[in-house]
Formats: C-alpha cells, sequence, structure tokens
C-alpha cells in the first residue's frame, strides 16, 4: 500500500481498515477502546472525557443491574438502548471530527460503520490525531 496522505484536507490520511499501520492505536483500539475515544475527543477538543466516561460506566452498571435485579427482557433492552445511545453519540463525535478537519462525512455510513466495526473508526480517527 501507499504511505499516508499526509496532504491534509478533504479526506481522512488512512482508510478505517488500515488498523495494523500503527500498531499501538491498534492495541488501544481494540483493548481499551473508551480510553482511546476519549484520548481523541481530548485531542480534538471535542466532548468531555468525564462525561463519556461517566455516561458509558452508568450504561453497564444499568445493564447488569437490570440483568440481575430485574427481569432479563428488561435488562437486554436496557443494554440495547444503551448501545444505541453510545453509537448515536460516536456518530455525532465522528461528525465534529470531520468537520474540524474539513472531511466530508455521512451520518448514514457512519452509522453503518459503527454498526460493524466501531474500533477501526476509532483507530482512524487516532491516527488522524497522530498525524496532525
Amino acid at each position: 500500500m501507499s504511505e499516508w496522505n499526509n496532504s491534509g484536507q478533504g479526506r481522512w490520511s488512512t482508510t478505517e481498515f488500515d488498523c495494523i499501520r500503527d500498531q499501538e492505536i491498534c492495541w488501544w483500539g481494540t483493548w481499551c477502546c473508551c480510553l482511546l475515544s476519549s484520548r481523541n475527543s481530548g485531542t480534538f477538543r471535542i466532548g468531555s472525557n468525564i462525561t463519556q466516561a461517566i455516561v458509558f460506566i452508568v450504561a453497564v452498571f444499568l445493564s447488569i443491574y437490570a440483568l440481575l435485579y430485574l427481569n432479563v427482557i428488561i435488562g437486554i433492552l436496557v443494554l440495547v438502548i444503551s448501545l444505541i445511545a453510545h453509537c448515536m453519540y460516536r456518530v455525532w463525535m465522528r461528525s465534529k471530527i470531520s468537520e474540524s478537519l474539513n472531511i466530508p462525512s455521512s451520518p448514514v455510513s457512519d452509522i453503518i460503520l459503527h454498526c460493524c466495526c466501531p474500533c477501526c473508526l476509532l483507530c482512524q480517527e487516532a491516527r488522524e490525531a497522530k498525524l496532525r
């Protein structure tokens, strides 16, 4: 493959699936995606690291509580709603990153990609932050 596109504006410097190009970012995106997402939001000054962590922790604990102490169906419903809310937050964050880098984005493709491979998109954002 060719080298990263350092030309800057108009498109991402790497594709969503170039995760292995930067093994450190790939590792963080695979095993500690919440920390990498928080670092990306801090780098691009989008959202709040603390808010993002609190929302994730509350969603996890609500899901566990619902599964253990309430009905299993309610627990699964809470988990699904939490995952959808997290996906929508990540789509919003990615659109803000695209906007700050003058990269055209499509909410529909971002939603589809977030549903299929959220870690890959997170790593792409981290590589972009590292390059710029």
